[in-house]
């Protein structure tokens, strides 16, 4: 009896597994379609929107408008929908507090479709004793998603920079799909939903310990706008400041350059 109970048990699991599966398969779907349509639209025009750089401080930049009002509005839309699975991790002698949900998928179509926004913005960098150069080749497919309610924050810490199989990652790219009530709000009807926000700021210091971290800069979040700053072993100590009000929305990838 307790046999037939336990096998019971292990198919209810194996189910359960098979339709979180299918549903992490539709929202990477319809993420890839919600931009297949406007990637098709400019080919056919042969022009993409021209976006420009921002430098905010050595090794950090910000690119106003990277994604539109109403694709951060779906985006929000669409993970909110396929739903968050919540991180909780206190801090240790080696990782940072942290405390979002967050949704991670896979998808070189999604770098495709993106990356050529943004490629005219990074240069060949030297790289190694011989000063090698190393060619910026696309955004990496691992993408993340993050949600943060009231207390929610990111603690001090840096991003190591992670192999990929068309190079190494060497710039994060983050992107802030809401912004707070006080700045400029979207034309879309539905994006005042995400418009609460207070809070949520990430901040950068200069110093290799939390005790030593002095503020040099903070970005607010704005609709749209990519913040991208370099990995380990340039990569500053940041952190996600904890949000007072309302709930912060991002995206996260990677810029690859070759090896």
């Amino acid at each position: 009896m307790s046999k037939g109970k336990s096998k019971k048990v292990c198919i209810v699991g194996q189910k359960r597994d098979s339709n979180q599966a299918s549903s992490h398969i539709v929202f990477q779907q319809r993420l890839e379609k919600r931009f297949s349509t406007q990637t098709k639209t400019s080919k056919k025009k042969n022009s993409l929107k021209l976006l420009a750089r921002k430098d905010l401080h050595d090794g950090i930049f910000s690119i106003q408008s990277f994604l539109s009002s109403e694709e951060c509005n779906d985006i929000i839309r669409l993970t909110e929908q396929h739903g968050y699975v919540m991180t909780d991790q206190r801090e240790t002698r080696y990782a940072a507090h942290r405390r979002n949900g967050r949704i991670q998928i896979t998808s070189e179509v999604l770098a495709e479709q993106l990356w050529p926004r943004v490629m005219q913005l990074f240069s060949p960098i030297e790289v190694g004793n011989n000063n090698e150069e190393s060619l910026p080749v696309g955004l990496s497919s691992n993408f993340r998603f993050y949600k943060y309610g009231i207390g929610d924050r990111f603690g001090m810490h840096i991003d190591d920079s992670v192999p990929q199989e068309k190079g190494d990652t060497y710039y994060t790219l983050l992107v802030y799909l809401n912004e707070g009530s006080t700045g400029s709000k979207s034309s879309n009807s539905n994006s005042s939903n995400f418009q609460d926000l207070l809070g949520g700021a990430t901040n950068f210091y200069t110093g290799d310990s939390t005790k030593k971290a002095k503020l040099v800069l903070s970005v607010l979040p704005q609709q749209g706008t990519a913040l991208i700053h370099e990995h380990y072993p340039h990569c500053m100590l940041h952190e996600g400041a904890a949000v007072t009000r309302g709930e912060k929305f991002l995206m996260r990838t990677d810029v690859v350059f070759s090896v």
